[in-house]
């Protein structure tokens, strides 16, 4: 499990870096004008649900030539980017589709955060009258925790951040956007770039798509196996036949599957490194076979 607690890696030398939890301070969003290195570096320490923002630019470089691959012969194509924490990695998505690009859905359950300081203390919060999910004092994080067994530090954290101030309208709080400077910029250039927040457990509202990327988002050490195969059945749901499903995992290496969504079910066309760590649930969902078969990429 991840420590509830966290130190400021800022306030830390580097040997005490190796040894107690720590994260970066994100209270730069709330009070600066940040560069897009500096703005996801801060968003990565954001948590909520006992989920990551985790993000960085450049992350996705093998899978994303899996995409290059793949659009060769393809044109006008709409793109769902699912779990996208600050959407910076959303921007090479634009750079490989360039001009077949018709329409880019980018998605993440939140993108945004309301925020309150009383007594040198912030207090981050999912929602207008939603519960508090992190607390950030002056040396150290406090994350409330959804993961792991039960140990004492989770339920004194958890019971603390229960009793914060209650967050109950805007004039208490102001809310802080978490996307990206730069795909801001993007959207306010390019009306056929679109945020939206989308909760891959609910059915996706808007039109089918012809390729959908879903990177690290679909943790086993996240979700149960039923809630995958709910969001699994959302996502695929969003996308058209014949369309193309990215799975990408950024943990200890880049791994990704890339399936085509046929009659029949979904099949894998390519894969980089050891595939994602989901290929057997797709499998197991979407195919008559006891696994996702392969076809060679057109």
């Amino acid at each position: 499990m991840r420590a509830p607690i966290k130190f400021k890696s800022e306030l830390l030398s580097q040997p005490l870096r190796k040894i107690l939890p720590n994260a970066n301070d994100p209270t730069p969003l709330f009070i600066s004008t940040l560069n897009d290195d500096e703005f996801s570096r801060c968003v990565s320490a954001i948590c909520i649900d006992g989920i990551w923002k985790t993000t960085k630019a450049k992350r996705h470089l093998q899978s994303n030539e899996l995409i290059r691959k793949y659009i060769k012969n393809h044109n006008e194509m709409v793109v769902l980017d699912v779990g996208v924490s600050d959407g910076v990695t959303s921007i090479s998505l634009v750079d490989i589709i360039g001009e077949k690009m018709k329409r880019l859905y980018v998605t993440d359950l939140y993108l945004s955060i309301y925020v309150v300081n009383k007594d040198d203390r912030w207090y981050i919060y999912k929602s207008i009258g939603g519960p508090c999910v992190m607390a950030i004092f002056p040396y150290t994080i406090f994350y409330k925790s959804q993961h792991g067994g039960l140990n004492i530090l989770k339920l004194v954290v958890n019971n603390f951040l229960d009793r914060a101030p209650m967050l109950a309208g805007e004039s208490a709080s102001h809310s802080v956007s978490l996307l990206n400077p730069r795909l801001v910029e993007l959207t306010q250039r390019d009306n056929k770039i679109k945020c939206l927040e989308w909760n891959i457990f609910t059915p996706w509202s808007g039109s089918k798509v012809d390729l959908v990327r879903v990177a690290n988002v679909l943790n086993p050490s996240y979700f149960t196996k039923g809630s995958l195969q709910i969001a699994l059945g959302n996502i695929v749901a969003a996308l058209k036949m014949g369309g193309a499903l990215l799975v990408v995992d950024n943990r200890l290496q880049e791994n990704a599957t890339l399936f085509r969504n046929l009659p029949d079910g979904l099949v894998v066309i390519d894969r980089t490194g050891q595939g994602c760590d989901v290929e057997y649930l797709i499998g197991d969902l979407f195919s008559a076979s006891t696994g996702p078969r392969h076809v060679e990429s057109k």
